[in-house]
């Protein structure tokens, strides 16, 4: 099994391959430690990309580690899906889905 140093040093390489077959931007997808992601953004030698979810650092932290570009995934989605589900919620009850708490 390995190390979670040898896993990011084999993250880094893997970047690094990827950016020398053309690619614009590496996507370490699980990588949500703000040491690590340091580590990717400084030793990659190109642009990475982090999925922003809970338990990842704040998009000022992510731009301070070096974090070219940020995804949200699904997040937005399912996110503008639940406030919807409330907004239907007060419809259905007859009161003004403008009125709806965000939360």
């Amino acid at each position: 099994m390995q190390t979670r140093a040898e896993r990011l040093a084999e993250a880094v390489e893997r970047g690094r391959r990827y950016l020398r077959a053309g690619a614009d931007c590496v996507y370490p997808i699980l990588a949500s430690e703000p040491g690590d992601i340091r580590v990717l953004a400084g030793e990659i030698d190109g642009p990475i990309n982090v999925l922003f979810r809970p338990g990842v650092p704040s998009l000022a932290e992510l731009g301070a580690l070096g974090v070219a570009r940020v995804s949200f995934g699904h997040g937005l989605h399912a996110a503008a899906q639940a406030y919807l589900g409330t907004m239907l919620d007060a419809i259905k009850s007859g009161r003004s889905p403008y009125e709806v708490p965000t939360g």
